[in-house]
């Protein structure tokens, strides 16, 4: 675990093994965006193999809010305002890092169900208004790889709308998730 982390200039680049990918700025003028950050949001998908027949769904809505997901679309890592989220046996917890002069530990801590489901409902309000801007079209893409960018957006979209409603909490924090 690295002692010192750096602020998160370029989430698009940094998300180097995501394909398709694409960066996206919210409309500041649209409402129905609201929930969003005003910076550029990324999302990918992350293959499990070569041939990228299975994938997981990954979202940066800026550094401090970035969420993965399974192959099977249960939500297995998260990032809140410093605090690392990964699932495990169905429930969620925190780690938090605690630094002195000479180690870096990680604190364990379960989340109360009420959390859980306040950052369950919050997440997917964020999904449905990202997935309503991009079928309005509302907003502006950026980068996008690979190209042609429509047809990445396209299977981006898919993805997003391929997420369980409500959203499901993974067995664990791992990409491959078995049925």
């Amino acid at each position: 675990m690295a002692r010192i982390e750096t602020d998160r200039d370029d989430l698009f680049a940094e998300a180097a093994a995501l394909s398709p990918k694409a960066e996206w700025t919210p409309d500041p003028d649209d409402p129905a965006t609201a929930l969003l950050s005003r910076g550029p949001i990324v999302v990918g998908l992350r293959s499990v193999d070569a041939r990228g027949g299975a994938y997981g769904l990954s979202l940066y809505d800026g550094a401090d809010r970035v969420d993965h997901f399974s192959t099977r679309g249960g939500w297995r890592r998260a990032f809140r305002n410093g605090e690392l989220v990964k699932a495990e046996r169905g429930t969620l917890v925190g780690l938090t890092r605690v630094r002195d002069d000479r180690s870096t530990d990680l604190i364990a801590t379960v989340w109360p169900s009420e959390r859980i489901e306040a950052e369950r409902r919050q997440t997917a309000a964020r999904l449905s208004a990202l997935i309503d801007a991009w079928r309005r079209g509302s907003g502006r893409f950026g980068r996008v790889e690979p190209l042609p960018a429509e047809a990445s957006i396209e299977r981006l979209l898919a993805a997003l709308e391929s997420l369980p409603r409500p959203l499901r909490i993974a067995e664990g924090p791992g990409l491959v998730e078995l049925a």
